[in-house]
């Protein structure tokens, strides 16, 4: 990841995460083993999950969330490009 990029990763004790890539305002939630492409938590329950901060383990679980949803990164670069 690049400097700036937030990725923010939260895991709960019983393996639930809530994830937000803020390149492309992406929000996915794993819940009862499967992905899903919202954030299905409240802010009560997400005070009770793990930040975690592991940049590779951060990665590798955006990386299995945007397959598992098949929404790959949006380059914004080449929006920005085709548009000018």
């Amino acid at each position: 990841m690049t400097s700036g990029t937030l990725v923010l990763l939260q895991r709960s004790d019983d393996g639930e995460m809530a994830l937000y890539d803020s390149r492309d305002k992406f929000h996915a939630s794993f819940m009862k083993g499967k992905w899903h492409d919202t954030l299905l938590f409240q802010d009560h329950q997400l005070d009770e999950f793990s930040v975690v901060e592991d940049e590779i383990e951060i990665e590798s679980i955006l990386a299995e969330a945007r397959a598992a949803l098949n929404q790959p990164l949006k380059d914004s670069a080449d929006s920005r490009a085709k548009s000018a």
